[in-house]
């Protein structure tokens, strides 16, 4: 991953950017890369699958115990399986989290659980930055087009996955966060 990936991402997601305080992200997020990404040039709020990051004074980055307490009056969150945890963002209404081993989490808000969706935040914004460029890529070809209707072909979703097996083995496995993006994307 480049510094000019994530700027193109930005680009193309044509969205607000969330730039982040070292301060905030340091003993969090463990690449220097990504701390590098985060307060030089940021992440654009909204990417494609669905992903939403959470801005520094929303809470972005911060504890996701915390987060809750904040912004709910559900008592149910205050258990351990959550500690250590912090958010980043949204996805279909759930948490994208960084335990404390700085892999990327799913966490349920309605099953209270959590799953890996990929084993660092770097590995994690490949596969963004190669999903939102699969798109860019189809729009360049087919300005007036559908991707999600005309170019998720079964030959682009298994170069997909190839390149999700390059990046981060065992994300894919049943019920995981990119096998169930995956399974979306074949069903649309």
């Amino acid at each position: 991953m480049k510094i000019e990936d994530i700027e193109k991402l930005n680009k193309i997601a044509d969205d607000e950017i969330n730039v982040y305080s070292l301060e905030v992200i340091d003993g969090v997020v463990k690449e220097e890369i990504c701390k590098e990404i985060l307060t030089t040039c940021g992440i654009a709020e909204d990417v494609a699958p669905y992903i939403e990051f959470l801005k520094e004074d929303e809470g972005g980055f911060k504890k996701l115990n915390e987060f809750i307490k904040k912004n709910s009056s559900d008592d149910e969150w205050e258990t351990e399986l959550f500690d250590d945890m912090y958010i980043i963002g949204f996805h279909d209404n759930n948490y994208i989290t960084l335990d404390k081993e700085g892999r990327v989490m799913y966490v349920d808000y309605e099953t209270m659980t959590k799953e890996l969706v990929n084993n660092s935040l770097e590995k994690f914004f490949d596969i963004i930055i190669k999903f939102n460029f699969m798109i860019e890529d189809y729009y360049n070809d087919n300005p007036d087009g559908d991707f999600f209707e005309d170019g998720m072909t079964d030959e682009v979703i298994e170069k997909f996955i190839v390149y999700i097996n390059k990046i981060d083995e065992n994300v894919l496995e049943d019920n995981t966060f990119w096998n169930l993006v995956i399974e979306e994307c074949r069903e649309l």
